[in-house]
């Protein structure tokens, strides 16, 4: 099935399902399709990350979040991931993703993911975080977006302590993008190194 099949299937139950709370976590389950694959025959390791996503559709959607970000006239961005992989999907086995969210920085929400074999062995596990960039102002706050959350839907969400894992996870990603490997790289191949402006700049 294409991904833009998946993706209407996602955004068309999220639209006829009950609001959740962002501690909920989001299940799908699914079918690896003949475009899923790679050579090698089993599912592709950029597929899982795009099947990600359509988690991510869901949960937004379904726990308010996506609407909270466009009141604040704010699209939401995937800042960063980190997969591994354990099992392979084979061709048109079932598999089940499970996706939760696991707490914040000051800018980034972080998300825990599993994805499950059909007979509950662990093919794949990872994290994912993402921010909501306003345009020409940068990151969003998370203090700003929930308090905007409890604006709109007169809820005070309690938001998860990040984990241990994440954190380092998080810490480790800042480290990466300190080094001077990506610059080290282009001087080599006389390739002229252009900084970028983070994101991380804005105030709410």
């Amino acid at each position: 099935m294409n991904l833009y099949l998946r993706l209407c299937w996602v955004i068309l139950r999220s639209l006829f399902r009950a609001r959740r709370s962002v501690h909920e976590a989001t299940t799908l389950e699914l079918r690896v399709w003949p475009n899923d694959l790679d050579v090698n025959r089993h599912m592709n390791n950029g597929r899982f990350m795009s099947i990600v996503d359509l988690a991510i559709v869901e949960l937004l959607m379904r726990t308010g979040f996506m609407s909270v970000v466009r009141s604040l006239g704010g699209h939401i961005v995937v800042g960063g991931s980190l997969i591994t992989f354990r099992q392979q999907l084979t061709p048109f086995a079932k598999y089940r993703l499970q996706l939760q969210y696991l707490g914040c920085n000051p800018h980034w929400h972080v998300f825990g993911f599993v994805f499950l074999s059909r007979n509950g062995a662990i093919a794949a596990k990872g994290l994912l975080k993402g921010g909501a960039v306003r345009r020409g102002q940068g990151l969003l706050t998370s203090p700003r977006i929930w308090e905007q959350f409890q604006k709109l839907y007169g809820e005070t969400v309690q938001v998860p302590v990040l984990p241990a894992y994440a954190r380092d996870w998080l810490n480790l990603e800042t480290t990466v993008l300190q080094s001077s490997y990506g610059e080290e790289l282009a001087t080599s191949a006389g390739v002229p190194v252009v900084p970028v402006e983070p994101y991380v700049r804005g105030q709410g």
